[in-house]
């Protein structure tokens, strides 16, 4: 079986070339693993993986050319480190594709926080203590508008539909804003590790439900009206006609 040292220049500066990525690509899914896992066990295979890629690196490099002893295994088969570079690379391609899905699937603050920013209402979670423990984009954009600054404690929130901002319409437990849409907020209890004393607060858009409403009300104002004066000339009518009777 050919020697390392038997391959052409290309394949001997190649192959240590392809290791050095690989290690790379290790240590970053080994951090990951064990910076964003629930269980940091999961990030042994990179390690194995990294501890026997880079005694092979090392063992086919020369830290002094005239040295030779500094790239001890530049008699071993070339194939031995072909076989550890494609295992290498099969992990890899297994193991990312797997954390992916992973953390796609596995609840995280920062999966819980990415899913209510998708939410079209707003929503927030205050602890018994009262304090905003996670609040969405939505939620913080209407905080914003009602009382110009971010909800820190519950209470900051009941103060700003007390006493929402000048420029804030409030109409039958609506909250117009200045962009026109049309808001209502809701609070509710929910339990949380068998507490019952978390709340939940959400803002929901009812823009077009209150445009509708109001539209209604102009026709019904407008029918009232219509039918108003067709009594009024139906009572005309009427008058009329009795005194033609009273004439003939």
């Amino acid at each position: 079986m050919s020697a390392f040292s038997s391959l052409s220049e290309f394949w001997q500066t190649m192959l240590p070339f392809i290791m050095l990525v690989e290690i790379v690509l290790e240590i970053g899914l080994f951090m990951y693993q064990l910076l964003r896992s629930n269980k940091p066990v999961r990030s042994l295979l990179s390690l194995a993986v990294m501890a026997v890629m880079i005694p092979l690196l090392f063992s086919v490099s020369r830290a002094d050319p005239d040295n030779i002893g500094d790239a001890f295994l530049l008699g071993a088969p070339w194939l031995i480190f072909a076989a550890a570079i494609f295992l290498a690379a099969v992990h890899f391609a297994i193991a990312l594709p797997r954390e992916y899905r992973r953390k796609k699937n596995e609840l995280s603050p920062f999966s819980i926080k990415e899913a209510t920013d998708k939410l079209p209402m707003g929503i927030c979670f205050a602890d018994p203590n009262g304090r905003i423990i996670l609040c969405n984009n939505r939620m913080r954009r209407l905080s914003f508008a009602l009382c110009g600054h971010e909800l820190q404690i519950k209470s900051d929130m009941e103060n700003a539909l007390s006493v929402p901002d000048r420029s804030v319409t409030v109409k039958d437990d609506c909250y117009i804003l200045p962009d026109k849409t049309v808001w209502q907020f809701r609070t509710q209890n929910i339990t949380v590790d068998s507490d019952d004393r978390w709340q939940q607060i959400t803002a929901h858009n009812v823009t077009e439900l209150y445009n509708g409403y109001q539209k209604q009300e102009e026709i019904n104002k407008e029918l009232a009206e219509v039918n108003r004066k067709l009594r009024k000339c139906t009572l005309a009518w009427r008058t009329m006609s009795r005194r033609r009777k009273a004439l003939t």
